[in-house]
């Protein structure tokens, strides 16, 4: 994948026009949330209001690790 692409695909400007998109209007995360990316970045994936999920730290944390041992990450 292109590092640019990819480099973009996590840039806090982008990020913000997401999260006001799906409803924060600072585009900032509340406390103890963070932002998943349904898709990986690393396996093409955007950031887009559909692709982005806002989850608690814990819930961010659960997901990867499930990823991993089914060898996703």
């Amino acid at each position: 994948m292109n590092k640019a692409k990819s480099k973009n695909e996590r840039s806090p400007a982008k990020l913000k026009e997401v999260l006001k998109q799906k409803g924060h209007p600072s585009g900032k995360l509340p406390k103890g949330k963070e932002a998943h990316h349904i898709k990986p970045v690393a396996e093409g994936g955007k950031a887009t209001k559909k692709n982005i999920r806002v989850v608690s730290e814990s819930k961010h944390k659960t997901i990867h690790k499930n990823r991993q041992k089914r060898g996703k990450i």
